[in-house]
C-alpha cells in the first residue's frame, strides 16, 4: 500500500481551511460518516465476508 501519510496532511489542512458545517453526518444506520475514508480504513476487511460481490449477500450495494 502506498504511503497516504502525506497527501492525507495536505488534505486535511485544506478541509481545515475551509467552513465546516456545524453538524455530524450520519449514515440511515445512525453510523458516523467520516470526511475522508482511506486505505487505512479497510487493512482489516475480508473484502467477501463483509462487503461481498454486487448481487450477493450481504446485499451491501443497491440502487441507492
Amino acid at each position: 500500500m502506498e504511503d497516504i501519510d502525506s497527501p492525507k496532511q495536505g488534505w486535511k489542512k485544506k478541509a481545515d481551511s475551509c467552513k465546516q458545517r456545524d453538524w455530524k453526518f450520519e449514515s440511515v444506520s445512525s453510523e458516523p460518516v467520516e470526511m475522508l475514508y482511506t486505505p487505512e480504513h479497510i487493512e482489516k476487511m475480508d473484502y467477501l465476508k463483509d462487503l461481498g460481490l454486487p448481487g450477493e449477500y450481504p446485499f451491501t450495494r443497491g440502487v441507492y
